[in-house]
């Protein structure tokens, strides 16, 4: 038997996808800067609570058990995920990335008691953007104080919301 007959997968079989490159890069550069503190320094938190549409993703697993067969399905997710770090100055930010191909509403509560801090709210996006993310203020949060804050999210996008005194 040839060794070297049986159906493997390549590095030349994958095509190159420009959306999910430009996807990656967005983590990677905020990892590198707004993010920074939060993820490399920060002490992570219980993420807060997201409201939004729940979707079906597929999976695949190839030769799976060795026979070479294929399984193939799909699972229900939420179409928002979201992570919250403290800095180790005190300041806290939620991450929310849409997993989906379209835009997605999502609802976030923000409590101060449960972030550590209260503060001004700036919304951060656009970290694959080549002139670097955008931000928008979204006001104060009270110590306190809890809010909902309602967001249309775009597809594949990753947002920082920056709770900082």
């Amino acid at each position: 038997r040839d060794l070297h007959s049986f159906p493997t997968r390549r590095s030349s079989d994958l095509a190159y996808a420009p959306e999910r490159a430009a996807y990656l890069r967005a983590f990677a550069r905020a990892r590198t800067g707004l993010a920074n503190p939060y993820w490399a320094y920060g002490a992570m938190r219980r993420a807060p609570r997201v409201a939004c549409a729940r979707i079906r993703l597929p999976w695949f697993h190839y030769n799976y058990g060795g026979g070479g067969e294929e399984t193939r399905g799909d699972y229900a997710v939420d179409s928002v995920l979201a992570s919250c770090f403290q800095a180790p100055g005190g300041s806290a930010a939620v991450f929310l990335t849409n997993v989906d191909g379209r835009a997605q509403e999502a609802e976030v509560k923000l409590d101060a008691c449960a972030l550590g801090t209260g503060g001004r709210i700036r919304l951060c996006t656009g970290f694959d953007a080549d002139e670097g993310p955008v931000t928008t203020d979204l006001g104060m949060l009270q110590a306190g104080e809890a809010r909902t804050l309602r967001l249309e999210l775009s597809p594949r996008t990753l947002y920082m919301l920056e709770i900082k005194s």
